[in-house]
């Protein structure tokens, strides 16, 4: 579902749909703001599973080999400096899973797929990188 910006320009108002990256609709090349959508999902997930767990951001660090500061990042969305292997390397560690297929081009835009079980339901995000 893509989201919706009022914007209101003197007494007019105007909706704008968003193309449901957020990072897309802030003016980020899309194979980038694609990247950094997913990383935003894992981060997400990370968080979860630590209050899942109702650890404490210290034993999560030394559960994943990170630094104390650099869960605090994750959690806090922070993500800048990581990396999608490094986010997949700490995941691991937590004893969490993941898939990742790899798939012959079937148009002229990728896709990258997140699933991860959401607290409503909803298990799927799908991010599409197209090469305009």
């Amino acid at each position: 579902m893509s989201a919706t910006a009022t914007i209101r320009v003197g007494s007019a108002t105007e909706i704008e749909q968003g193309c449901g990256n957020v990072f897309e609709d802030l003016g980020y090349p899309r194979e980038i703001a694609e990247v950094m959508q997913a990383k935003g999902c894992m981060t997400m997930a990370i968080r979860d599973e630590i209050d899942r767990r109702g650890i404490t951001q210290a034993r999560a660090a030394e559960l994943m080999n990170l630094a104390q500061s650099d869960v605090s990042s994750i959690v806090n969305g922070y993500v800048a400096r990581f990396t999608l292997d490094r986010l997949f390397a700490a995941m691991l560690r937590f004893g969490m899973s993941f898939e990742l297929t790899v798939s012959p081009p079937e148009a002229e835009a990728g896709f990258l797929i997140v699933d991860i079980p959401w607290e409503n339901g909803e298990r799927r995000r799908t991010f599409h990188v197209d090469p305009k």
